[in-house]
């Protein structure tokens, strides 16, 4: 199964600073996008550290072959990324509480292995078709997917870095050729409607695709912080 994709991540036209980060290696078959929280730097810091967390442990898990495994492992290593975050806080006064939302994709052999905390998000376009894969982590609607609610650090019942329980959503996806996969943070969705999206999803690269969606959110305002990766199956 071949994977092409592409990445794009931008501050938007509100904040200060991005404190996105987003990650796509199709030779691995492993993608990331993550939204910081906590104000000042430590959102940047969070995000950035998920990623490159998460980016070790899960590269040398598919390194391993063992499919059946992947799903156990993604639990654990979203658990292990949490505590990192919580020790970074702890060991350094101005990250204290920091904490960041995650969506992974992990594709391996014509299965894609997908995970979230927060409201990152997850789509698949199928055959022209639109669906949401992953489920926003908030109290408004906890059977419902449905988009994000402004105010993050009070609204997220699940995040990276929170000392509670997590709970990640999971599932296995069977992909086909000509599936596209949508990675991206609450600042793409958050501006645009699914029918939106679905129809930006047309594009005819994964660069084209992710350049438009951000301009896209942009010129609806760009009250966030907006970061995309699109992934193609052939």
């Amino acid at each position: 199964m071949l994977l092409k994709s592409d990445s794009l991540s931008d501050i938007g036209r509100q904040r200060k600073r991005n404190e996105d980060c987003c990650y796509a290696n199709p030779q691995t078959g492993l993608f990331i996008v993550a939204d910081g929280m906590g104000g000042h730097p430590a959102g940047e810091v969070a995000s950035k550290l998920a990623v490159e967390t998460l980016r070790e442990q899960l590269e040398t898990a598919v390194a391993l072959n063992h499919p059946e495994q992947l799903p156990e492992r993604l639990e654990q290593a979203l658990l292990q990324t949490s505590r990192t975050i919580i020790r970074a806080g702890q060991a350094n006064p101005q990250w204290l509480r920091m904490g960041t939302t995650v969506a992974i994709a992990v594709i391996f052999e014509g299965q894609a292995y997908i995970a979230n905390i927060g409201d990152s998000r997850i789509y698949l376009l199928r055959n022209g078709d639109l669906s949401q894969c992953s489920f926003d982590h908030n109290p408004t609607e906890p059977t419902l997917f449905r988009g994000r609610i402004q105010n993050l650090s009070s609204i997220l019942t699940q995040a990276l870095g929170i000392e509670q329980p997590l709970e990640p959503y999971q599932q296995q996806i069977n992909l086909r050729a000509g599936d596209r996969l949508l990675l991206c943070t609450d600042g793409l969705n958050n501006m645009l409607s699914d029918a939106d999206i679905r129809q930006l999803l047309q594009s005819t690269s994964p660069q084209q695709c992710c350049r438009r969606l951000v301009d896209q959110a942009n010129n609806r305002g760009g009250l966030d912080n907006i970061s995309v990766v699109v992934v193609d199956i052939a």
